[in-house]
């Protein structure tokens, strides 16, 4: 068998014509669509890459967000307990105070009640008592009822120093006149005879007139010109209502 060179030549022409070809129209395409497929992929994992970590960033911010935001919602209760339990202490520190001051001013007008009802029984007593003793007084007879106030008269009359006595008897002249006040009208007798102790008494001869005033209740009362001398129960009882009213002014 004899090798042809020239067919042998012509086939290595073709074979490089055709590994030319195919190197310019079908391998360097192919490699050209090859990287451009390549850097399409690459283009399309680095575009799924960054929507990876924006995802991944969205995911953080958003889990960043439901956290401030129940922080703020935890805060927000929390601060609103917190007002709710001051709000309530304060109303009920408020209702505290308030209770307070309602028992203190009901015991404030409980206590001015009492007093003012102790103030009113002690007036109705003293009228009481002013009443049953002029009754009781009114029973005996008027000497009886008037001599103990003559011997009282006399006792202090006796007690006066010379110039107190002078001073009752300044202004008695002829027409100035002891006028002597009794709780009840005195007989002719009884007068008379308190114009002779009384004269004795004073140790001057003096014109003595009598009167009388049911709000005496007892006893009598001497009206010189210059002064009045009391010896009734009338300045014994408003003594007594005098205190009381001063006690229930103070109370």
């Amino acid at each position: 068998m004899t090798l042809d060179w020239w067919t042998f030549g012509l086939q290595t022409v073709n074979f490089a014509i055709l590994v030319w070809l195919l190197q310019r129209f079908l391998y360097k395409p192919v490699l050209r669509m090859v990287d451009a497929r390549r850097a399409e992929m690459e283009k399309v994992r680095a575009s799924a890459q960054e929507d990876r970590e924006k995802a991944r960033a969205e995911r953080e911010r958003v889990a960043t967000e439901h956290a401030q935001i129940e922080a703020e919602r935890r805060k927000t209760i929390a601060d609103a307990r917190a007002e709710a339990e001051a709000l309530a202490t304060e109303k009920i520190d408020q209702a505290d105070k308030e209770a307070t001051e309602i028992r203190e001013k009901a015991r404030t007008s409980l206590a001015a009640e009492r007093k003012a009802a102790e103030t009113d029984i002690r007036r109705a007593a003293l009228d009481l008592g002013t009443d049953i003793a002029r009754r009781l007084i009114e029973e005996l007879p008027v000497e009886s009822r008037t001599e103990a106030w003559i011997g009282h008269i006399e006792q202090h009359l006796a007690e006066l120093t010379e110039a107190q006595r002078s001073a009752l008897l300044q202004g008695m002249d002829g027409t100035s006149a002891l006028r002597v006040v009794a709780a009840a009208p005195f007989p002719e007798s009884v007068a008379q005879h308190w114009r002779e102790r009384l004269q004795t008494a004073l140790g001057h001869e003096l014109r003595i007139d009598f009167a009388h005033d049911p709000d005496l209740v007892a006893g009598v009362e001497l009206h010189f010109p210059t002064a009045v001398l009391h010896f009734s129960w009338r300045s014994t009882l408003e003594a007594i209502r005098a205190e009381i009213e001063d006690d229930a002014e103070t109370r």
